[in-house]
């Protein structure tokens, strides 16, 4: 009985340790309105339209980034502008020893950069590159359904990254480009 109650004790003081870590190394959550005085979802991200290149792989992206960033997709009077371009490639890269199956890479390469509309300055941009594989094999049905998975997975992936690098910014700068609410 007496090690178990040591045992309580023993875990509230790790507890207790591992919580004080966060808070002396000033741990505060991203998308939190308490902290940081405003919300990156209703006043910035409500605000950025999404300009991309006229093909289908854009279109997916510049999707699942509004998706990410503003659920209703209407920007009525955009402060930014996010540009993107958009690269693919697909490249067949093992043979199994089957010789049925053959492996492919699915790279996706997207360069983006977050405008501010009224001076056309570049807020911030980068360069963000992913690689999903799949198993090509003699069913065409097949092969174009995994491949069409892996450029979904990649671009789920790419708008993750953007938000988060788009967020990362903004809370660096404290919000100052919110004309000083």
């Amino acid at each position: 009985m007496r090690s178990i109650e040591q045992s309580k004790s023993f875990a509230t003081i790790i507890l207790f340790l591992y919580g004080s870590t966060f808070l002396a190394c000033d741990f505060r959550p991203l998308y939190s309105t308490k902290i940081i005085g405003y919300n990156l979802y209703n006043q910035i991200f409500t605000q950025i339209d999404i300009k991309t290149t006229d093909n289908r792989l854009s279109q997916i992206l510049r999707n699942a980034i509004f998706d990410r960033i503003n659920p209703s997709g209407i920007v009525s009077k955009p402060k930014y502008r996010l540009d993107v371009t958009i690269k693919e490639d697909k490249a067949e890269i093992m043979l199994l020893r089957e010789s049925t199956l053959t492996l492919a890479q699915y790279i996706v390469e997207v360069k983006w950069e977050l405008i501010e509309i009224i001076t056309n300055k570049a807020l911030v941009n980068g360069q963000n590159e992913r690689t999903s594989n799949f198993f090509i094999n003699s069913s065409e049905y097949a092969n174009l359904r995994a491949e069409r998975a892996a450029s979904f997975r990649a671009i789920t992936e790419l708008a993750d990254d953007i938000r988060l690098h788009i967020a990362l910014y903004f809370d660096r700068t404290g919000g100052e480009r919110l004309d000083n609410q």
